[in-house]
């Protein structure tokens, strides 16, 4: 079962029946080398890191609380010779594979796939973001919406404040959701309009060391 997880994250989910094939053709492939061992040809590119981590996450999802097999590694059974337990995506063989992918996907390569960091949000994602939480119509949706069971309004604001300090204040997810109330002040400015004052709890670190 784990060379199985491992196939479908190298090349597409054909082998998984859980998944309708409709769907299992159009997923993204992550590896450079195909399942018989060739060089994937410059006309497929291949899936980001990202992607493979994301198709992890759904293997460990599936296997964890569909098939209710939990998060426990996969093991071989001590009491019957044959018979594995556990979680597959939890094994070694599969940790072992996204180890590697890793290692390539952060290696310079020849075909030139672009980092995530070059990809970062910018001032119009975030704009358009705004736009799209703050919408008026969104306070009046119909509690039949499934969509109302994924969050409200009062969560999109929320999420929609998490985004800007972080991008504002350069901080990483863990490090907004870090801040108190004390951390948190409201002044008013020179022509009379409200500003939000944060107070960072700890120096943000360098890339390259030392503190910005």
């Amino acid at each position: 079962m784990p060379a199985i997880c491992v196939a479908w994250i190298i090349d597409k989910c054909t082998l998984l029946s859980f998944l309708p094939p409709s769907r299992a053709h159009r997923i993204l492939r992550c590896d450079y080398v195909q399942l018989d061992g060739t060089p994937r040809p410059n006309s497929s590119t291949p899936a980001t890191w990202a992607t493979a981590q994301k198709m992890r996450a759904a293997l460990t999802f599936v296997f964890g609380k569909i098939c209710g097999l939990g998060t426990t590694p996969w093991h071989e059974s001590e009491l019957k010779r044959g018979v594995w337990l556990g979680n597959p995506s939890a094994s070694p063989v599969l940790s072992s594979f996204m180890t590697g992918l890793s290692r390539e996907k952060a290696s310079i390569n020849m075909r030139g796939e672009a980092p995530t960091s070059s990809r970062a949000i910018t001032a119009d994602d975030l704009q358009r973001l705004h736009l799209l939480n703050t919408d008026p119509s969104l306070k009046t949706m119909p509690a039949s919406d499934p969509r109302m069971r994924l969050g409200g309004w009062m969560v999109r604001i929320m999420l929609m404040a998490l985004y800007t300090i972080c991008f504002f204040c350069l901080l990483r997810g863990d490090e907004a959701l870090g801040l108190q109330m004390q951390n948190i002040d409201f002044k008013k400015g020179r022509d009379g309009r409200q500003t939000l004052w944060i107070w960072l709890t700890h120096r943000k670190t360098n890339q390259h060391g030392g503190a910005s």
